[in-house]
């Protein structure tokens, strides 16, 4: 798989972003992939793919509501459902 990063770095709900460098909205679950990618943009390994989200300060799991460890070099997000738009944190 290919990922364009060289995008500027504002958040996209349509397309793969890079964590930290854009900043996903708060509450929302979220695909996330925890991977190692080249200087290519290729993905060289897939440590995990989870279902979370941000709560403000860190990625959490939505089952065990726990911080997710992370384990490559970079995270990718994208939002579980453009159209549904999952929220789980109240405002």
């Amino acid at each position: 798989m290919f990922y364009d990063l060289t995008q500027s770095p504002g958040y996209d709900p349509y397309n793969w972003n890079r964590w930290p460098d854009v900043t996903p909205p708060r509450g929302y679950v979220m695909r996330i992939q925890d991977c190692s990618l080249g200087s290519s943009g290729l993905i060289n390994r897939i440590f995990q793919c989870l279902v979370g989200f941000w709560d403000g300060s860190k990625w959490v799991d939505v089952d065990e509501h726990e911080e997710i460890t992370i384990y490559g070099n970079n995270l990718l997000f994208r939002p579980w459902d453009e159209k549904l738009n999952w929220h789980v944190i109240d405002d």
